[in-house]
């Protein structure tokens, strides 16, 4: 505005802000943010410079910055580039927890559809906790998201209502005290639901699952049983590539397809008879086929390479199996955390290395094991927990 007005006075690092964030419009919409039938239509709205109505498909966060950076009056904009920018990075932060709110509000959709119904208990609780823990789940990667933060009291409400038309009403205090703002009507109505109960409460049925989930609510053995798990795996698949590296540098000893198959075959097992005693407790429905998915694929893609022949070496089978693990980890990245793309660089760096010289393959496989599988290892545990309930 301040350029179509000639107004030299208010030129500054403000202007350079309302530049880029009208470039960043143009990437959202594919549209210039001033246009007009003429020149002079063009410098009317740069002028104004109203702010713009996105359609619904461009994150809140992003339009609330957008339309901050190109504020009419300079002063209501960032104030440099620098404030700019980590507006921006807070906003990819914040992409996962906006995802899980997207489905959080699905959940809450099917709640409050379900409660209108009147369909069985068992299934309303069902979808209260199912809601109620997807709003923690994207408050844990945003705390302070309007959205969740705004319906997850919402919901508590609702559920509050649910329970005092049943004749819970010591249900519906343990969730009104969960509640962030005051509710004297609520709090009247379970007041007057106690004095005067609207259903015998012999006649209520047992709740079947905890009417006030916890976001995380692991047992110790849960948690100890899953650090197990990953650190296992780490320390045995880079142990495992070590062990044949030294071998083969300082004892000179020649590592056969059969010593390497025999190995892998005693990892897999262990490993996997340990997810098979133990799987209740590592993973949660919500993340074991994002986390299962990909690590199965490794497994089948071990024995079709063991059984065809297509790597005719050890070495040309170790880099395959670097291959395999960047594929999985890819996978992972795109079902379950995008932090997890370091670890699939990890495994294709190593990949290409080995491929390129594969007297180092062994080195290579211990290493990026230890660096790439430990991280994942750290990032699945702590989705898990998460989304546990």
């Amino acid at each position: 505005p301040e350029m179509a007005t000639r107004n030299a006075a208010e030129l500054g690092p403000t202007t350079d802000v309302y530049l880029v964030g009208a470039s960043l419009h143009e990437v959202v919409t594919g549209l210039p943010r001033h246009i007009g039938e003429n020149v002079f239509d063009a410098f009317y709205s740069a002028v104004a410079s109203v702010p713009f109505d996105y359609e619904p498909d461009v994150p809140a966060e992003l339009a609330l910055l957008l339309n901050k950076a190109m504020a009419t009056r300079p002063r209501d904009r960032f104030q440099t580039m620098v404030e700019l920018r980590h507006a921006l990075e807070a906003f990819l932060r914040h992409r996962p927890s906006e995802r899980l709110t997207r489905q959080a509000l699905q959940a809450h959709e099917q709640f409050s559809r379900a409660v209108e119904s009147k369909v069985d208990d068992f299934v309303v609780r069902e979808l209260f906790a199912s809601t109620f823990t997807a709003y923690g789940s994207a408050r844990h990667f945003w705390s302070r998201n309007p959205v969740v933060n705004e319906n997850l009291e919402l919901v508590i409400r609702e559920m509050i209502g649910y329970e005092i038309e049943h004749g819970a009403a010591d249900r519906a205090h343990d969730l009104l005290l969960r509640l962030k703002t005051p509710a004297p009507d609520l709090e009247e109505r379970i007041n007057h639901s106690t004095e005067f109960p609207t259903i015998p409460r012999a006649r209520l049925p047992a709740p079947t699952v905890a009417p006030v989930p916890k976001v995380v609510a692991e047992s110790p053995g849960s948690r100890r049983d899953r650090v197990t798990l990953m650190g296992g795996a780490v320390a045995i698949w880079s142990a495992f590539g070590f062990a044949f590296a030294v071998m083969e540098t300082f004892a000179d000893i020649v590592i056969t397809r059969l010593q390497l198959a025999i190995v892998a075959s005693v990892a897999w097992l262990v490993l996997g008879g340990f997810v098979a005693l133990r799987r209740r407790s590592l993973f949660h429905g919500v993340v074991a086929g994002p986390i299962l998915g990909p690590f199965a694929v490794i497994a089948a893609g071990s024995v079709a390479l063991q059984l065809s022949g297509a790597a005719q070496t050890p070495h040309q089978l170790v880099a395959s199996h670097l291959l395999l693990f960047f594929v999985a980890m890819a996978m992972l990245n795109v079902w379950l955390d995008w932090r997890l793309v370091l670890s699939s660089a990890v495994y294709f760096v190593a990949y290409v290395l080995a491929a390129h010289s594969p007297q180092y393959s062994f080195w290579l496989m211990g290493a990026s094991n230890l660096i790439a599988l430990g991280f994942a290892g750290y990032i699945i545990h702590q989705r898990i927990s998460t989304v546990s309930a």
